[in-house]
Formats: structure tokens, C-alpha cells, sequence
């Protein structure tokens, strides 16, 4: 009854409390005290989930077969929980893909998340993952980190093609303290609501309450239908930096308020 009643007044509120804990190292496992195993469960509805877990080679899709080859240097190393994918510059050579993705891409709503960290970012340019269309030759989803010169400048955000073009949206990281490099993981979460036609970006680092930003945009219209193979990729942008990603997951629906702090804290409610 208390945790019937705790999680109401948890729903009335605007934002919710982060309980995930890091070490100050990065070690990245919930309490501390270096990497723990990452959890086996896969989140409720995911449609692919990547955990990061694996030393080398390819990264398992737990919820698919969706798995991601690496090419270049991705190397693994203590993460948000257990461990996570570190892509070095320049991610044109060092990147994870699938060429023919199943049963991803979305043909509705849809929610994109990740746990990302930056390690240097001296170099200006783009940095993420993408759905993109191989025959069509277009980015359908993109979701990716912006750097424009300055640490007040980093930004989120998320694309979206639908019949009139490119729709985005991003954070606003000047409204709260960005993570300094080889700092904090923080998550964000970007979504689609087709009935809403709202594109909409949330983020947070440990430490803060969820969401410490919420970005939405009106008039969306559907994603594009695709004329081929749908890819799936981490980095292989244009710039390049260090980054580490971990717990990547795409979901064909929306994430209610709870779902997403169970994400962003590693506890269920």
C-alpha cells in the first residue's frame, strides 16, 4: 500500500528524483565499486536493446536480432551499468552497424534512448546514431549529439523525415550543467508521438531529477516509408570525437513518465 502511494505522489509531480549511482571514476555500477554485470532484462516492449556488454567484435541486440558490427576501433570499457561501447575519432572509421536492420524501423510512435558520455570533444561536428535508408539515400531518424565550439553550445537533438522534410528537435544544455568531459553519463530520450504529431527530447545527467530538460515540437507528420534496407548506425559521421554509449533502445510507442525513470534510475515501480 505505501508503494502504491508513493508512486502516485512520485506521477503528481513535474520531474522525477534520479536514484542511479555512479563512482566518481565513471566505473559506472549502480552503489559504486567498479562494473557490475549489466542487467539481463530487456526493457518491457523494446524492439532492439543493446547492452554494450561484449569486449570486442559485434554487440548483441538483446530484444532482436538487430546485432551491430563494429568496424574500426570500438573498444569497450566501464559504462552506465556493467559496461559500454567507447568510438574513437574519427567515427567515419570507427563505428557499430547494421546494414539491413528487421522489424525496427517504426511505422508509428516511437522511442529512441541511450546513455551516452563524453570522454574529449575537442572537434566540432556530429555524433550518434542513425536510421537511415539505403536505397533512398536519406537519414529517416537521426539522433545525435551537435557541438558547436563551446561546452554551452553542446545540444541533443532528434531528426525525423516525414513528407514535408526534415522535423527537429533538441535540448537546451545552456538551462543546466553539462557533464565536463570524462565526466557523468546522462541519458536522453527522444520520441514520436503519431497521434500528437509531437517530436519530443528529454535528458539528464546522474544526479538530477528526470527530466532535468523537455523539449517538444508540434506538426509532425509521419516518418517516411523507407524505399529499401533500413541501416542502423552508431557514429559514422561526418566529425568525430570520443564518446561511449550504453543501454541503447528503441521502442515502437511512446515511454510513459514512469517507464522512462525506471530507465533513467535502474529501479523498477
Amino acid at each position: 500500500m505505501r508503494r502504491a502511494l508513493a508512486l502516485v505522489a512520485l506521477l503528481a509531480t513535474a520531474s522525477y528524483a534520479g536514484i542511479r549511482t555512479y563512482p566518481p571514476s565513471g566505473g559506472g555500477v549502480i552503489g559504486g565499486g567498479g562494473p557490475a554485470a549489466e542487467e539481463s532484462v530487456v526493457p518491457a516492449g523494446a524492439v532492439s536493446y543493446w547492452t554494450m556488454e561484449e569486449a570486442s567484435g559485434s554487440r548483441e541486440d538483446s530484444a532482436a536480432t538487430n546485432d551491430l558490427t563494429a568496424t574500426g576501433t570500438v573498444n569497450q570499457v566501464p559504462g552506465s551499468v556493467g559496461f559500454a561501447a567507447r568510438l574513437t575519432p574519427d567515427f567515419e572509421t570507427s563505428y557499430l552497424e547494421n546494414a539491413a536492420t528487421t522489424g525496427l524501423y517504426p511505422s508509428g510512435s516511437y522511442t529512441v534512448a541511450a546513455w551516452v558520455r563524453s570522454v574529449a570533444s575537442t572537434v566540432v561536428g556530429d555524433n550518434g546514431f542513425t536510421l537511415y535508408d539505403v536505397t533512398g539515400a536519406q537519414n529517416l531518424v537521426s539522433f545525435r549529439r551537435n557541438f558547436a565550439g563551446s561546452p554551452g553550445n553542446r545540444t541533443w537533438r532528434i531528426q525525423h523525415r516525414d513528407s514535408g522534410g526534415v522535423k527537429s528537435v533538441s535540448t537546451s544544455f545552456s538551462a543546466w550543467t553539462l557533464p565536463t568531459d570524462g565526466g557523468a553519463w546522462f541519458l536522453v530520450v527522444g520520441s514520436y508521438d503519431s497521434v500528437a504529431q509531437t517530436l519530443t527530447i528529454k535528458a539528464a545527467t546522474t544526479g538530477q531529477s528526470w527530466p532535468q530538460t523537455s523539449v517538444t515540437t508540434t506538426a509532425v507528420g509521419a516518418l517516411v516509408t523507407p524505399a529499401g534496407d533500413v541501416r542502423f548506425t552508431i557514429g559514422q559521421s561526418e566529425f568525430g570525437s570520443t564518446w561511449e554509449f550504453d543501454e541503447v533502445a528503441v521502442w515502437h510507442r511512446v515511454l510513459s513518465g514512469v517507464e522512462e525513470l525506471e530507465f533513467f534510475s535502474g529501479v523498477s515501480y
